[in-house]
């Protein structure tokens, strides 16, 4: 039996502690995290208007489209249709609560 009371690498000296850190991401106008950052570092925004048909389409109401203190922008994540929620193990239920 081991000592549980040492820390791991006094008790196994021969498996050095190793930390695997990884990240990865899909965001509005960055397909990757190379271009997210390059868009935060550039200042540049990831939002686009959203046209009257799009506003129409999304239950918008016809008599807001003039209204000059509703804002119509989008952050669109292009594929987000490719969104594989069985993968991530949401049930149907879960994804229809979390689909952007």
């Amino acid at each position: 039996m081991h000592d549980t009371s040492a820390p791991p690498d006094e008790e196994f000296p021969e498996f050095p502690a190793v930390a695997v850190i990884g990240m990865a991401g899909r965001f509005p106008g960055a397909d990757d995290l190379d271009a997210f950052w390059e868009n935060l570092a550039a200042g540049r925004e990831s939002v686009r208007p959203v046209t009257d048909e799009e506003f129409l389409a999304a239950g918008g109401d016809p008599r807001d489209l003039d209204d000059p203190s509703l804002i119509r922008l989008a952050s669109v994540v292009e594929g987000i249709d490719r969104f594989d929620s069985g993968f991530f193990g949401y049930s149907p239920a879960e994804a229809a609560v979390v689909d952007p």
